[in-house]
């Protein structure tokens, strides 16, 4: 959402839309960056959690305020600044740079704000299918460039990262689609443990087996559910226990990592297409190597779109290739985690 995009087209999910104190923000921006602004601030988009708008300084820098439209957890979001500072620190991807955090939600804006660099780049979504085949390879080659750097960070626990770098617990794990409990359950330090830092991946994934346990009323078949569920993920992790795709060291993971969150240059006769950037790291932590090391949805065969195919397979070869995993892939990916992700993990947000 911080991209350069080819126009100021306003690109709406036409959620509610946010009323911030725009000349507050011009005069918190100038006197933080020693600029005036230019341009009026311009609203860009208009999501689920935020809203973001653009403007630009008498340099000519590029600006993207991010306004959180729910108050989101100050540790959450000075998290997803250090893991974007440890990126660039680290890494040669390309990240945004963070110059103004606001974490208290009153302040004269009226609400929790970022303002960012915008990036150059168009979202990789909008020109993907597009793309010549052998343009789409050398994007994939650059996309699995991005998880091998990714990799080569690495931690001793499962985690999101503080403003030191170490990691700490998750401030909010993802939320399972039941209604939240009203407080913490008397256990508050059971209920707090299950929020890590966890030392291995299946304290990690019980964790959300756990958070569900606390709700008030669980019905007696969804409890044995949760006892058969929880007795496979231990079997499994047991069994696998020295993989290294579930054993420690832990890897940074973007945690949204798509054709929305990566931006590209558009190709030319002499260019093919690269990433410019990887943009919104909100969902960022430290994990498993079994959950960084996955094919880009973009990749994957889906129903409404058999015509993709062959390609598709072509695209997952090469990108198997690049990550050097060209076995690992068919055999240690499997229905067992992957289900456990997508029903427990993906079913809510941070």
């Amino acid at each position: 959402m911080t991209s350069d995009s080819d126009s100021e087209e306003y690109d709406s999910d036409e959620y509610p839309e946010l009323f911030p104190n725009l000349d507050a923000l011009s005069s918190l921006v100038s006197s933080s960056l020693n600029q005036q602004l230019t341009k009026p601030w311009t609203r860009l988009t208009r999501g689920l959690s935020h809203e973001i708008w653009v403007s630009q300084s008498d340099s000519g820098l590029q600006l993207v305020a991010r306004l959180s439209r729910i108050e989101e957890d100050p540790r959450k979001l000075l998290s997803e600044v250090s893991t974007m500072d440890y990126v660039k620190r680290h890494t040669t991807i390309l990240v945004p740079t963070v110059y103004l955090l606001e974490i208290n939600h009153n302040n004269q804006v009226g609400m929790q704000y970022m303002i960012m660099e915008r990036m150059p780049g168009v979202h990789l979504y909008k020109l993907w299918d597009e793309l010549s085949l052998n343009h789409q390879i050398s994007l994939i080659g650059d996309i699995a460039n991005v998880l091998i750097q990714l990799a080569s960070l690495e931690f001793p626990k499962i985690g999101m990262l503080d403003e030191e770098f170490n990691v700490r617990s998750f401030y909010a794990l993802r939320k399972f689609s039941v209604a939240e409990p009203t407080e913490k359950p008397a256990d508050h330090a059971l209920f707090d443990d299950s929020q890590g830092p966890f030392s291995s991946t299946v304290e990690y994934l019980q964790a959300f087996i756990q958070r569900i346990r606390f709700y008030p009323g669980l019905p007696s078949a969804v409890s044995s559910a949760l006892d058969e569920v929880h007795a496979i993920i231990r079997k499994y992790c047991h069994t696998h226990a020295q993989d290294s795709f579930l054993s420690p060291p832990f890897r940074l993971i973007h945690g949204d990592f798509d054709g929305q969150n990566i931006l590209i240059s558009r190709p030319t006769d002499k260019n093919p297409p690269c990433i410019t950037a990887v943009i919104d790291w909100e969902n960022s932590y430290v994990g498993p190597l079994y959950f960084l090391y996955e094919y880009p949805i973009f990749i994957q065969d889906m129903s409404w779109s058999r015509e993709y195919y062959s390609r598709n397979a072509i695209l997952r070869r090469h990108f198997a290739e690049r990550l050097n995993v060209i076995d690992w892939f068919p055999r240690d990916k499997c229905s067992t985690l992957n289900t456990f992700r997508d029903v427990f993990i993906l079913s809510g947000e941070y």
